[in-house]
């Protein structure tokens, strides 16, 4: 999914007028800083562990461009560093205004911070391979968004690995 979110808003970064954000928020496994061999100044988890304000002086310190596409990542593996999600609303306030797309990679495991992006996005994206564990978790994910009201701003991507089967539609129903 890291690359799939990579591929997505680089693609996105080079239609005419974009400015767009990929927030790399996968915390155990963000994939954005080797994909793009991105060496920013500072990470998000710098960010917030200095506990600094995000204000347009500091912000050139933390996003990295890439091409068109700007990136801001969670840095190294550090996980006594949660994020909250008064620290995601400070950073969608901060940068609403900034991008005219923002995307996110998250985890997929429905972290609070996770979902208070996810209540404020137009568009959710849940990716799954075409193993049956993966589809049965994906179903779950998809009975959770619906609890929390997010099923109408979802939808669901398939990733097709050469060597497994291909299910019936029948079972991804």
């Amino acid at each position: 999914t890291s690359t799939l979110a990579c591929n997505v808003s680089h693609s996105m970064s080079t239609l005419p007028g974009a400015q767009v954000l990929l927030a790399d928020l996968d915390l155990p496994a963000g994939l954005s800083r080797f994909l793009f061999k991105l060496t920013p100044n500072s990470s998000l988890g710098e960010l917030l562990e200095g506990g600094c304000l995000l204000d347009e002086r500091n912000w050139r310190q933390w996003v990295v461009p890439a091409g068109d596409l700007h990136v801001i990542h969670r840095g190294r593996v550090n996980p006594r560093l949660p994020l909250a999600p008064r620290q995601i609303r400070q950073l969608l306030e901060f940068v609403a205004s900034r991008y005219t797309a923002i995307c996110a990679d998250l985890t997929g495991g429905m972290e609070t911070y996770a979902m208070e992006l996810m209540r404020r996005s137009r568009r959710i994206l849940l990716v799954s391979t075409t193993e049956a564990p993966s589809i049965a978790l994906a179903r779950e994910k998809l009975e959770f968004l619906r609890t929390m009201d997010l099923l109408p701003r979802t939808e669901v991507a398939l990733t097709l690995c050469p060597e497994a089967p291909i299910p019936e539609l029948e079972e991804l129903q």
